[in-house]
């Protein structure tokens, strides 16, 4: 876990971050705190290299898939299975309590913190 890293840039509506990642680290959540919570913004989805004007691949930063891309079918999908569970959508406990997803706008601003 890399506390001091951050969310460098938007580019392509991609996450760009200067996490530490290792070897296995795909598929691993991009955390940002938010007051007194953590929450997932995004999805580390690898390294972005782009061509220069030589033809020449540049490291162009560590990529994550914003949740942005994704949180409708996770309400949905959450929302499904709470319902085999015979559970309400959204437990009363975590109405009040941190959201485990944030969404950010394509600029990289939060815009939500509920799920």
């Amino acid at each position: 876990m890399d506390r001091a890293c951050s969310i460098e840039d938007v580019k392509w509506e991609v996450l760009m971050h200067d996490c530490a990642v290792g070897v296995g680290a795909l598929g691993a959540p991009l955390l940002v705190r938010n007051e007194d919570c953590y929450g997932v913004v995004g999805v580390h989805s690898g390294s972005m290299l782009v061509e220069d004007r030589d033809g020449h691949m540049q490291f162009a930063g560590r990529s994550a898939i914003g949740t942005w891309n994704f949180v409708d079918r996770l309400r949905t999908t959450l929302s499904q299975l709470n319902a085999d569970e015979g559970k309400e959508d959204v437990p009363t406990r975590s109405r009040n309590a941190c959201s485990p997803v944030m969404v950010l706008s394509h600029s990289g601003a939060l815009l939500s913190t509920s799920l």
